[in-house]
């Protein structure tokens, strides 16, 4: 089933329905249709990526260390981030030290969320910019486009980040 057809059931199934014992009954279920459409959909083989096709844009440069270095300086610095643990909460839903906890164990896990150069030996984005995005996305039910000029990540990057981030957490934390 592809992603569009998954997105229409899913509507169908919580968006739709009017009454309240209804909307009580699809916001129970909220999270086990969602959790079933992302492992339907990545039980496959994810995203297809086509690579250099003669005529296409080029890709934007992103600064992705900017972005490093902003969410670092907000989140994680060790003296005095700019946002303390109560702002951390509101943006994560959990606290740091329980991100911490995931980030690694995410990182070990699968190589993808490990910081390595690309095919052009720029530095690739961390694990610290995919799992916010991961985590956000699934959280807020944001947009994965959204996350360009904070994180300063492509939409593309965000969605394998997701898929790939829930595939790793059920995998290593069940």
């Amino acid at each position: 089933m592809d992603m569009w057809k998954m997105l229409q059931k899913f509507h169908a199934e919580v968006v739709g329905s009017s009454s309240d014992e209804e909307s009580d009954q699809s916001t129970h279920t909220l999270a086990s249709t969602a959790a079933s459409m992302i492992h339907e959909f990545t039980s496959n083989e994810g995203p297809v990526h086509q690579g250099s096709v003669k005529g296409r844009s080029k890709n934007l440069p992103r600064n992705r260390v900017e972005g490093q270095f902003r969410l670092h300086k907000d989140h994680f610095l060790l003296n005095d981030p700019v946002f303390k643990e109560k702002m951390f909460w509101c943006r994560c839903r959990m606290s740091r030290e329980l991100f911490l906890v995931i980030l690694r164990g995410v990182r070990d896990y699968d190589p993808y969320f490990q910081c390595m150069p690309d095919a052009t030996c720029a530095l690739g984005f961390t694990s610290y910019q995919k799992c916010p995005a991961a985590i956000r996305m699934l959280s807020y039910g944001m947009a994965a486009d959204i996350f360009d000029e904070y994180l300063r990540m492509c939409e593309t990057t965000c969605l394998e980040s997701m898929y790939r981030f829930c595939r790793v957490v059920i995998a290593v934390f069940g």
